[in-house]
């Protein structure tokens, strides 16, 4: 029987056959590898020095660096690496070889790991083997002639094996992935830049192991041209402009174009698609307007144009801007936002078209995603809010110096890119990724009574003011204003408010005990002053700073005792055996002062509702309605425990830290001296005009 012989790596040895069942029977090949490899070129380029031979090498055995001598210029270069690919060996130099230096290489074989083919023969040892040095530069055996430095080679079978689709430049599939190599460099070639491109000997081996020869290519240009678009407006950030206003755009390229660019102006239709179960956008090119041609600048690649808002109405409040064009190689220039199906211009592939995909995030980032707002404040009118009021009118008080607030909240929501079925709820688009960015407003001019009062606004946000009145009379006045917003819209407004006299601050006390507060000092905080003559109220109790205070009525109707007047933050015990009206005239909080504090001691304090904003008896504390939650009003202390009082039904109120008080079940709120909160079980817990005693762990200050 004759049997075929193979090596281990699966090749069958010509000629080699064995004799089975047979006496004598011998092995032979008369085709076996005698020859050592000999050395055929020998090139470098930067830090690498590449020696091809005639036939591949052993890669398992690789000389050390000391095995090799390399000369440049007569001097001697270390040998920092060595390895064997291929039929090449490959050695790394300890520093770049220069353009025009001398290079030689000479080897001496080792005792061990020797240059050997794959059959086994040692190659020869050589002396002063001159190398190429062709252009010099580089890190491979490739270079360019412009002196862009090489960073690394990608074949493209290894792009391929590693899960990455070679494409040509117009994005389509090379199907033979070992015809190509990619030279990676370290910076970008510039748009009109076609380097020489040179391979040195030996540079590359094709399957059969032929090397390559020194050679220069110059590619084809296939760089697509950039450009530079900045659009000015009435207001920058995203350009914005009204109806009246323009939209002055400027283009740069970087190379030279075969004519000059085209400048689109997209709608944007939205649509809402679920992408890995979450909601997601996509948009598209809605209608699609051409704009007239740009004006050639004096310097090169270089071109600007003005276009009216006013022709672009009917595109929607957002809208994008695309500037197209092509080079003399017909590569496809864009000015982000918009991808062309292919690179290359050809008689099917041009300009945007509608429908095409748009990335609006790359839009906005390019400065080409664009705003057309012609309402000022959305249409709707501006809110003006007086601080303080009387009695929640929002067109009274009692001040001389209020706070007039104007504000101008549709501003900043006016529109936004949706589908159209819409983004959100009411109140804006709130899941809406791209809308209006432009909020701010300013107000160009303002008069109170006839008078300029510029010098006492000032802005608070981008799209609200204060008016700091001060010395103003009784009766009425009147502010006008003219306001303009971001994209020039324009505005005037007038209002109308009165200053009245101020009214005493009311609180009825009850026949028996009751535990009282009031939320200022009054303007004449004796007792005569506050409680009126004849109101059959005796005593009045206080307890401060540890000590209880007296304060009783004689015969002739004159206080006595050491409690001699009523302030803020302490609560009192008075007695009184009739109905009766406290009505004190509290002063406003002025502005420039400190709110009022109390002072707490360790134990048990009797202490009252202070309330800057002094909200009717029996209402919570503080603005737009009051917060009555024991918590936020003690939370400057560390308190336990506190008590209120019901007069009219004699029964103790408790409260405890993070415990919401709830009507008992079966009642209401009303019948056991609770007010409900609107909307909510719960009910409130502190309230103007109450006194409550108070337990704190540790002493410190009532901050209300």
């Amino acid at each position: 029987e004759v049997v075929a012989v193979y090596e281990k790596d699966g090749r069958r040895l010509a000629g080699a056959v064995r004799t089975v069942g047979c006496t004598g029977s011998s092995l032979t090949n008369p085709n076996v590898d005698r020859s050592p490899p000999l050395l055929q070129t020998a090139a470098v380029g930067g830090t690498t020095l590449r020696l091809t031979y005639n036939e591949g090498l052993d890669g398992g055995s690789t000389p050390a660096t000391n095995a090799f001598d390399v000369l440049v210029d007569g001097a001697q270069r270390t040998v920092s690496d060595v390895s064997v690919i291929g039929w090449q060996v490959v050695l790394t130099l300890g520093s770049p070889v220069e353009a025009g230096e001398r290079v030689t290489v000479s080897y001496t074989k080792p005792g061990t790991d020797p240059i050997q083919d794959v059959a086994g023969n040692d190659a020869f040892s050589f002396r002063l083997w001159p190398v190429s040095n062709a252009l010099g530069g580089g890190n491979s055996a490739f270079a360019l002639a412009d002196a862009v430095d090489i960073t690394g080679l990608t074949h493209e079978e290894a792009l391929a094996e590693a899960g990455y689709w070679p494409i040509d430049i117009n994005r389509e599939l090379i199907e033979d992935t070992r015809t190509r190599i990619y030279i990676e460099l370290a910076r970008e070639l510039k748009a009109d830049e076609t380097p020489e491109v040179t391979v040195f000997a030996g540079g590359a081996l094709d399957l059969a192991g032929n090397a390559s020869a020194t050679e220069a290519i110059t590619p084809r240009d296939g760089i697509a041209p950039r450009f530079t678009v900045t659009v000015t407006a009435t207001a920058q950030d995203r350009p914005v402009a009204n109806a009246r206003g323009n939209y002055v755009v400027d283009v740069r390229a970087d190379e030279d174009l075969r004519r000059r660019p085209t400048v689109y102006f997209t709608g944007i239709a939205a649509e809402k698609v679920t992408v890995s179960g979450a909601d997601a956008y996509v948009y598209d090119i809605g209608e699609l307007r051409t704009g007239h041609a740009l004006t050639a600048q004096e310097d090169d690649a270089h071109w600007a144009g003005t276009y009216p808002a006013s022709g672009l109405t009917g595109l929607g409040e957002l809208f994008g801007l695309v500037v197209y064009g092509f080079d003399y190689e017909d590569n496809i220039g864009e000015s982000g936002g918009w991808t062309p199906p292919r690179h290359q211009r050809t008689p099917e592939i041009g300009p945007p078209e509608p429908d095409d995909a748009l990335d609006l995030a790359e839009m906005h980032e390019a400065g080409v995603l664009l705003e057309l707002d012609d309402a000022f404040n959305g249409g709707a009118t501006p809110e003006f809010a007086l601080n303080p009021t009387r009695r929640q009118r929002n067109d009274e008080t009692e001040s001389s110096a209020p706070i007039i607030s104007i504000s101008f909240p549709a501003e900043e929501d006016e529109y936004a890119v949706c589908p159209e079925a819409g983004c959100g709820e009411a109140n804006g688009n709130p899941d809406a990724e791209f809308s209006d960015s432009h909020a701010g407003v300013t107000i160009a001019a303002i008069t109170l009574d006839g008078s300029n009062a510029l010098a006492q606004l000032t802005r608070v946000n981008a799209s609200k003011f204060a008016l700091l009145a001060s010395d103003l009379a009784l009766g009425e006045h009147e502010v006008e204003y003219m306001a303009v917003d971001d994209a020039g819209n324009v505005a005037t407004f007038e209002f109308t408010f009165s200053v009245v006299e101020r009214e005493p601050y009311e609180l009825d006390v009850l026949p028996g005990w009751n535990l009282i507060s009031f939320p200022g000092t009054p303007q004449d905080p004796s007792l005569g002053g506050v409680i009126p003559s004849g109101a059959r109220v005796s005593p009045v109790l206080a307890y401060q700073d540890g000590d209880w205070l007296t304060a009783v009525v004689n015969e002739e109707g004159e206080w006595g005792g050491n409690l001699t007047r009523f302030e803020a933050g302490f609560g009192y015990w008075l007695f009184t055996t009739t109905y009766a009206t406290l009505d004190p005239l509290i002063p406003e909080h002025e502005q420039s002062a400190t709110p009022p504090t109390a002072p707490v001691r360790h134990g048990w304090n009797l202490l009252g509702v202070i309330d800057i904003f002094q909200n009717p008896a029996g209402t919570p504390p503080g603005p737009n309605g009051g917060d009555g939650e024991a918590d936020n009003y003690f939370g400057s202390i560390p308190w336990r425990i506190a008590y209120g009082y019901d007069t009219a039904r004699s029964l103790w109120v408790r409260s405890i830290p993070g415990a919401d008080r709830t009507a008992p079940e079966g009642t209401s709120a009303d019948e056991r001296g609770f007010r409900l909160v609107e909307g909510k079980v719960v009910t409130q817990e502190v309230l103007n005009g109450k006194g409550y005693w108070v337990w704190s762990a540790e002493p410190g200050t009532l901050v209300p």
